[in-house]
């Protein structure tokens, strides 16, 4: 039996150029809103992609729920 690497990332895709990555940020940390919290950083992948990196990997999952049920 072998270990699953536990991914703390999300990929975001459909950005607009003008959205930074701070903004980028405060939407995924706030847990009212994205069902995120706590990002620990925002890595651009291209003009409209980005990694969006959680400091616990249990917020990914949270956010993943809430965005389904939206």
């Amino acid at each position: 039996m072998k270990r699953v690497p536990i991914c703390s990332c999300i990929l975001v895709t459909g950005l607009k150029k003008e959205t930074t990555d701070d903004t980028i940020a405060l939407y995924f940390d706030n847990e009212k809103r994205s069902g995120g919290k706590d990002v620990s950083q925002v890595e651009r992948k291209g003009k409209d992609q980005a990694l969006v990196y959680f400091e616990d990997p249990s917020s990914k999952i949270h956010l993943l729920f809430k965005l389904r049920a939206d």
